[in-house]
């Protein structure tokens, strides 16, 4: 039996901003079937299961002791993700969370370990590894036609810290250790290691300069990647919009921006310029990625395969935010390897 006539049977959990962009993508993927919804204000679940044909529950308890869910879409609050994890996983419910998997290290080690022991599939929302220009840069990579690789810039940065408000999670400095790389910038770390490899270590700068919330809202990090290539990260939260990945290899150079597409630069090997260029989604509007990560994560349900972005993926990408965030502290380039195994990776993940 396909997975469009067996979809995934999904409770979702939080209906702010990304639960409604996760609810759109889930009504046009056939894999997955949302049927259940909860959020903390019964007007605001209440209104959300009116709008999208869904069935409120009182309780996030209520929701994991349902029989006929199989899993939870968490569109939460970091510090939220370790409980309600941990909680479904007690009840054998797969889980689909938004990033980051946890709020630190050392809770997303554990989760890592009981999703193993359980057997369930644990994916992280890293969408935007599944952006077209992503993908085909990926390929691009892979294939060799920018030459030996040697280094990368990128930068995700958006003007959201102007208009927080004192009443937000996000207001606070211990909810979002270095403000938009915790909360921007991890997904750009997410793909730079997609595409590039693991990170081996950081050195990072965070400033709060401008917004009222007393967070930071420009960061800069440095990298160095096992491969040896090295790179920069910027992330702000009080600029003007810019998502772009540019890869220099000693031939051409890979240039990815969300708003422009993909392009290049130099002279590709092998293949001609052309060949490579992609136009640009709309991050105003990302179901296409959204789907093909829910696609992706039933699959997973149904075939028990590894998801494209797991719990480990997603624990490697925070830990790079928590060693800048320690390196502007201490001043110190930080071992990821080290931070991981202090944290206590160590035991066997």
């Amino acid at each position: 039996m396909g997975l469009d006539s067996y979809p995934v049977r999904m409770g979702l959990v939080g209906l702010g901003y990304w639960g409604t962009r996760i609810a759109e993508a889930a009504a046009v993927t056939p894999q997955v079937r949302v049927t259940k919804c909860f959020a903390r204000a019964p007007a605001a679940r209440e209104a959300f299961a009116t709008q999208y044909g869904y069935q409120p529950v009182a309780s996030y308890h209520e929701m994991l002791e349902d029989a006929s869910i199989e899993a939870v879409a968490l569109i939460t609050p970091n510090r939220d993700h370790y409980q309600q994890i941990m909680a479904a996983i007690e009840h054998g419910k797969h889980v689909f969370v938004d990033k980051p998997l946890t709020a630190t290290l050392a809770e997303g080690i554990q989760v890592v370990q009981a999703v193993r022991d359980s057997g369930l599939i644990l994916a992280v929302d890293h969408e935007c590894r599944w952006e077209q220009p992503i993908r085909t840069l990926k390929h691009m990579l892979d294939s060799g036609v920018l030459g030996r690789l040697l280094m990368v810039d990128a930068n995700v940065s958006t003007p959201g810290g102007l208009t927080l408000a004192p009443t937000e999670w996000r207001w606070q400095r211990a909810q979002v250790p270095g403000g938009p790389l915790t909360q921007i910038g991890i997904h750009h770390i997410d793909l730079l290691q997609y595409l590039l490899g693991p990170i081996r270590r950081v050195q990072g700068w965070q400033k709060r300069q401008v917004i009222e919330a007393p967070i930071d809202d420009t960061t800069v990090t440095l990298l160095e990647f096992e491969s040896g290539i090295l790179g920069y990260l910027g992330s702000g939260y009080a600029s003007a919009r810019a998502a772009w990945i540019r890869v220099y290899g000693d031939a051409a150079i890979g240039i990815y921006d969300r708003y422009e597409g993909l392009s290049v630069s130099g002279e590709p090997l092998n293949r001609p310029t052309a060949n490579w260029l992609v136009p640009p989604v709309s991050y105003a509007d990302p179901i296409l990625p959204i789907q093909d990560a829910l696609a992706d994560f039933a699959r997973c349900v149904r075939n028990s395969g590894p998801p494209e972005v797991s719990g480990m993926d997603a624990l490697t990408a925070m830990a790079v935010v928590q060693a800048a965030v320690q390196s502007n502290l201490t001043g110190q380039a930080v071992d990821i390897p080290r931070l991981l195994q202090a944290a206590g990776t160590a035991s066997g993940i």
